[in-house]
């Protein structure tokens, strides 16, 4: 999935883990599309009570990418409180 937002294009893919029914939440690993690299994971925190960003170690966010980021851990925050978790959607 690639975002652009005015002239920035943000290059940006999130690809979700494989897991079992049973699980509660979905987690998906981040990449950057331009430099093939892994940047970090979005998945559930439950001290937070929702989807936060966990960055890979040495990667550097500017704020089109940030911004990029949050808007995708807002969206799959609403759908899990709503019970549309991605699993679900998929499997369907």
């Amino acid at each position: 999935m690639t975002s652009e937002r005015g002239a920035t294009k943000v290059p940006i893919s999130f690809s979700l883990n494989d897991r079992s029914p049973e699980k509660k939440t979905d987690a998906w690993e981040v990449w950057r599309l331009d430099r093939a690299s892994h940047v970090g994971q979005v998945r559930w925190n439950s001290p937070q009570r929702k989807y936060c960003f966990f960055p890979a170690s040495g990667t550097a966010w500017d704020e089109d990418l940030l911004r990029f980021v949050a808007g995708f851990i807002e969206a799959e925050t609403v759908k899990h409180r709503k019970g549309k978790r991605a699993f679900a959607e998929a499997s369907a």
